[in-house]
């Protein structure tokens, strides 16, 4: 006897083989004491068929993988481009013709014509440069000569030797001596080749004050009473 209150050794409380209850069933030869209890099977989703854009996107993917072209050519192949769309090098007929861009291309011609100064302005990335050179485009080149001054950084004298090189001229050194200089060539390119010089400068709002004067002095020909040439 023990003083514990445990059942004996021989005795089962759960109704084991010792109580009286029946032997448990020997296993099968399918089954397994260890094998966990079988789960039910998650439901199958439909999976949704490609669309249009999934479609193109694997057609890109096989060329992708059988092509080792640049990026950029596969990109003008697979949208039957000839060349990068949307660069700076755009022909002047390929531009899109809005309202603002041809009331710009209309006043520009309109200062050719007048041999007049005119200025266009507008915020960056606009198309001021672009409707220039659309219309320097429809410009007659055999009444017309063109001396484009990309970077006015470049002071009065530089101003100044630009329109005398561009008319076929060697500049002078001394300022005194440029600047009549450059006053003729346009006159003389006016009156007697019958061409307007046509004076583009680019980044307008760099220029200085003196530059600026120093074109508007060059417009005062024969007694103010005319323009050898015109300015955009």
């Amino acid at each position: 006897m023990t003083g514990d209150d445990d059942p004996q050794p021989g005795l089962d409380p759960g109704g084991g083989p010792d109580a009286g209850g029946d032997p448990p069933a020997e296993p099968g030869p399918s089954q397994s004491l260890d094998r966990p209890a079988r789960q039910a099977a998650p439901p199958v989703l439909p999976t949704p068929g490609p669309g249009p854009s999934s479609a193109r996107s694997a057609r890109f993917r096989r060329r992708e993988s059988d092509d080792d072209s640049p990026m950029m050519d596969k990109l003008q192949g697979y949208f039957g481009l000839s060349k990068t769309p949307f660069g700076r090098g755009l022909a002047p007929g390929m531009l899109h013709r809005h309202a603002a861009h041809s009331e710009a291309i209309a006043r520009i011609a309109w200062c050719v014509a007048e041999r007049a100064l005119g200025v266009v302005t507008g915020e960056v990335g606009v198309g001021k440069t672009a409707a220039t050179r659309a219309a320097i485009f429809g410009l007659d080149p055999a009444r017309h000569i063109v001396i484009y001054l990309g970077n006015p950084d470049v002071g009065v004298r530089g101003i100044h030797t630009a329109i005398v090189t561009a008319l076929g001229g060697v500049p002078k050194n001394q300022k005194a001596t440029l600047i009549p200089q450059a006053s003729d060539m346009l006159a003389t390119e006016q009156a007697e080749r019958g061409r307007t010089p046509v004076l583009v400068i680019d980044e307008a709002h760099m220029l200085a004050h003196d530059q600026l004067e120093s074109v508007r002095m060059l417009t005062n020909f024969d007694m103010d009473s005319s323009s050898p040439f015109a300015t955009t």
